[in-house]
């Protein structure tokens, strides 16, 4: 065996992973582009042990596998990572599938992943809650609740309209369903330029890199006090 330092002692498993999977879709980018070959992708829990820029990079690649593999099955035990993810791909056709008992044995059944992950949207409540009280804990606290903002809302108007907002993805497309039936959604289409402008303030940071310049706390408290204004109708 060789001694000394290597990739394999001088990384974190983070890294090796990062290091693998960026091989990995490299190799997939070449053979498309190259080669014009399409695969049908299986990927395995891929943002297990990684910090949230590495996350969000990795959430970006895989969505634009959808646009060029032949099909991408993602496996994960992390359900707001699989709804990021749905939310990032460019594809309509996908489907939710999720592993569970019957009886003696497990089958695979349909799930409705934003259902999976409503017990988020009561954290992301309290920590919008705590910000307003206790004020930023540093960059990267205000960073998250800049981009949680955007959560709180999806899920709270996905709670206030299931119906009127069904297959939306993201607080992008439930504005465009509100514009075009703005009777349908009552006092909510009179709060339309104010969604538009934490649309367009949260979704800089839902997507981006932590080094992405941090808001200022007065421009963060702002929003987040509208949006919790919004959210409670």
């Amino acid at each position: 065996s060789r001694s000394g330092p290597g990739l394999g002692t001088i990384l974190s498993s983070g890294d090796r992973k990062t290091l693998a999977l960026a091989f990995f879709l490299a190799r997939l980018h070449v053979d498309f582009q190259e080669e014009g070959l399409q695969y049908i992708v299986i990927v395995d829990d891929p943002v297990s042990s990684l910090d949230m820029g590495r996350r969000r990079a990795t959430i970006d690649e895989l969505a634009s596998l959808t646009s060029f593999s032949k099909q991408l099955i993602v496996l994960s035990h992390d359900p707001t990572f699989l709804r990021d993810l749905l939310e990032r791909s460019e594809s309509r056709d996908h489907l939710q599938l999720q592993l569970r008992r019957k009886g003696k044995y497990s089958i695979f059944d349909t799930c409705d992943i934003y259902q999976i992950v409503q017990d988020e949207y009561f954290q992301i409540y309290q920590e919008l809650l705590d910000y307003i009280k206790d004020g930023p804990q540093d960059d990267n606290h205000k960073r998250k609740v800049a981009a949680d903002i955007r959560k709180y809302l999806e899920h709270n108007l996905r709670t206030r309209f299931p119906l009127e907002l069904a297959k939306t993805r993201n607080l992008g497309e439930m504005l465009g369903r509100i514009r075009s039936n703005p009777h349908k959604f009552g006092t909510l289409q009179n709060k339309m330029n104010e969604l538009n402008a934490i649309n367009e303030f949260s979704s800089q940071y839902h997507h981006a890199a932590a080094s992405t310049y941090p808001p200022s706390d007065s421009e963060l408290m702002g929003m987040v006090q509208r949006a919790l204004e919004i959210g409670r109708g």
